[in-house]
């Protein structure tokens, strides 16, 4: 099996362009109000750290590690690996969004999030740009199940 130490092991990496300025996609990102929007039932945070709470019941504790106002947050996530989120002002007004979490301890692991971040991804566009929740918030259809659905 290989292991977190293996180069082998790329990164999960996915962009975005979104019609929202950087600013209102910061802000989904890092504040509890914002998360709970478009991607958990539950998000608490103080200055180092947040917990969110999943639809299925699952919680994680994530380490704020750098963030940078309107441009940048990473932190920790789900066995240790690292969240890295950029946001960039495009001429448009709006932002070229890039996600990349490294760090895997397994391929299985970084193969589940590959998918898994799409999960997230749509709904933040949806909630960002248009102000829709793409969730059915149904703890009986979730991704255990099978549903792409967070």
């Amino acid at each position: 099996m290989e292991t977190n130490d293996s180069p082998s092991i790329p990164p999960v990496s996915w962009r975005l362009h979104l019609k929202s300025p950087p600013e209102k996609a910061f802000m989904l990102w890092t504040t509890d109000e914002g998360r709970i929007q478009f991607w958990v039932e539950l998000s608490e945070s103080n200055e180092k750290e947040f917990q969110l709470t999943f639809i299925n019941g699952e919680t994680v504790t994530c380490r704020i590690i750098k963030i940078l106002p309107y441009e940048s947050f990473d932190f920790t996530y789900f066995e240790g690996t690292t969240v890295q989120l950029k946001f960039e002002k495009t001429p448009d007004g709006g932002t070229d969004f890039k996600l990349t979490e490294s760090g895997y301890k397994t391929l299985e692991h970084r193969n589940l999030h590959y998918a898994g971040w799409l999960n997230v991804l749509f709904p933040f566009k949806a909630m960002c740009d248009y102000g829709i929740d793409l969730r059915n918030h149904d703890r009986t259809r979730t991704w255990e199940e099978g549903f792409a659905d967070c």
